[in-house]
């Protein structure tokens, strides 16, 4: 069983956790707790060595106040708030898909009450991207034949997105557990304590055990923000955020809200002419449940735009069975390049034992059906289970028979590097620790193969193929020269790497003495969610932060 300590003074020091923070007296808890998770997965996977504040506020608003009438969502309730609307896990994903997310300094959620001025002008995609979706996993409730699944999922990636009911009678000793219903609320759980005592709940669970969750009502809320919650607690809605490390990529999709629907059809596909001479190299796309098997096509059809995807070729750019439902981007076994004015098609084929294996949009979900939802020649999807021709694809603007036979758009991706001079992607290295082993990846954009050069490295520490690797043998900082290289042209960096002291990182075994979330009742009260023993097991360059109980 581990817990943080009690002060997490070591957790904040290094920045695994990002801090406690206060989402006021709106109803935007959907929204701190996406995104809390999301920052969460993208310090513990070793992609920086502080966690990145985001904005909240971003994420609320633009959901529902999209500049462009086709990208927002209509409004839940029309009498409240923009930003008492509420929210949940698909509608997070679906924008963070889609969109991105923005820094905090770009748009602070202390500017609330200014968003409509500020946001006027600005569509949500040109804020900066400090962070991207690379995975969202859909678990549903959290009932004991998952629980030891979530344990895991928090070790890998710092944090789960939760919603429960709550209400204030729940809460007793810090600790929380509630057998009515109340409002909606969204929280982060970042640990567990197997062994956490029935007796600290004000209403009596029947076993001991109990999640640690991180609250967005501020370090004035229970224990500095935190409580416990009984592993019995009715949790109706749960899920895994997963940072991408930043990079050079553009992309391509015509979804304007992303995944809303599911049709009874197996394939789906994407039409696109090529800006640029580039190169595909990674696809996104949706399953609606868990253990679906995926194939992806990519098809070049020159200059010439066809009338339909026709018939897949040559053997899959990537296959393979996702776990979870969710969001997913993939890699695809080899890069396709095109060239600029080509047309390309993305053929996903999906089978799962759910009938609707394919996430669509449709016409339905838009305030203004004004998208590429309604446009012929975008998105045509095939129920065939075998590999379709011309004559099984339909073209998503006609298609019935599905969907209340309403418009459909497919939700597929495809994202591309420059085919032109390796770019160095990694713009700071995660620290490491005296003695304790450490490895990091380095990523660049441009015409692969790509060749690296490091220099400056600190003892202990060796370089091979982009991977830097070893384990560290004193302390300080190092100043590492960086080299990309390809017959296009070369990028260098300078990045500091920090190995800290082996005091920094605490032995675990020798511890030291020490539905839908959200809505118009607003923040401190529940009705934000629509819809510990351990903290996070880093992996390999980032420091674990436990103690042993």
């Amino acid at each position: 069983m581990y817990y943080f300590d009690t002060s997490r003074k070591f957790a904040e020091d290094l920045g695994l956790l990002p801090p406690v923070r206060n989402q006021g007296s709106y109803g935007t808890c959907w929204s701190f707790a996406s995104l809390g998770a999301l920052e969460t997965s993208y310090i513990v996977q070793g992609f920086g060595s502080t966690a990145p504040d985001l904005s909240e506020l971003h994420q609320a608003w633009f959901v529902f106040k999209d500049p462009r009438p086709s990208y927002a969502r209509p409004l839940h309730d029309k009498s409240e708030h923009v930003l008492n609307q509420g929210g949940n896990n698909s509608m997070s994903i679906a924008f963070l898909s889609r969109i991105g997310t923005a820094s905090e300094n770009e748009l602070p959620y202390t500017q609330a009450s200014n968003v409509s001025r500020l946001t006027a002008v600005k569509y949500p995609e040109n804020y900066s991207q400090p962070i991207k979706l690379k995975e969202a996993y859909e678990l549903g409730a959290i009932t004991e034949k998952n629980r030891d699944e979530v344990k895991q999922l928090i070790m890998k990636y710092g944090a789960v997105r939760i919603g429960y009911y709550h209400s204030s009678s729940g809460i007793q000793n810090n600790s929380y557990y509630f057998t009515g219903s109340a409002g909606g609320h969204a929280v982060n759980i970042v640990g567990w304590d197997d062994n956490y005592s029935l007796s600290n709940f004000k209403t009596k669970p029947k076993a001991n055990g109990a999640w640690l969750v991180k609250n967005s009502w501020g370090t004035d809320w229970a224990d500095n923000g935190f409580i416990w919650m009984s592993y019995e607690q009715n949790i109706y809605t749960s899920a895994v955020y997963i940072a991408a490390e930043n990079d050079i990529k553009n992309f391509y999709g015509h979804d304007a809200v992303a995944a809303i629907d599911s049709i009874p059809h197996n394939w789906s596909a994407v039409m696109f002419k090529a800006d640029n001479d580039e190169i595909l190299n990674e696809a996104a796309f949706y399953t609606r449940s868990n253990n679906t098997q995926y194939e992806i096509y990519i098809k070049n059809y020159g200059t010439k735009e066809p009338a339909n995807p026709g018939v897949p070729q040559g053997n899959a750019a990537a296959s393979g069975k996702i776990a979870y439902a969710g969001y997913h981007t993939v890699k695809l076994s080899t890069p396709f390049s095109v060239k600029k004015g080509e047309y390309f098609s993305v053929m996903v084929k999906l089978t799962a034992s759910y009938g609707y294996p394919t996430a669509v949009e449709n016409t339905g979900d838009i305030v203004n059906a004004a998208s590429t939802v309604t446009i012929a020649g975008k998105s045509y999807f095939a129920r065939t289970k075998v590999s379709p021709v011309s004559a099984d694809w339909r073209d998503g603007k006609r298609l019935t028979g599905a969907a209340q036979s309403k418009s459909c758009g497919a939700t597929i991706k495809i994202f591309a590097v420059s085919g032109g001079p390796a770019q160095i992607v990694t713009s700071n290295l995660p620290a490491g620790i005296v003695g304790q082993r450490y490895s990091h990846t380095l990523t660049a954009g441009g015409l692969t193969p790509i060749t690296w050069t490091v220099t400056g490295l600190p003892d202990g520490l060796t370089h091979s193929n982009g991977v830097i690797s070893g384990t560290p043998k004193s302390q300080g900082t190092s100043t590492i020269t960086i080299t990309a290289e390809n017959e296009k042209g070369s990028d260098t960096k300078k990045l500091e790497l920090v190995i800290k002291p082996k005091s920094d990182n605490p032995d675990p075994d020798n511890p030291s003495p020490n539905s839908d979330e959200g809505g118009s009742s607003g923040g401190g009260g529940g009705g934000c969610d629509m819809s510990f023993g351990v903290f996070s097991l880093a992996i390999l360059g980032t420091v674990l932060i436990m103690r042993r109980k």
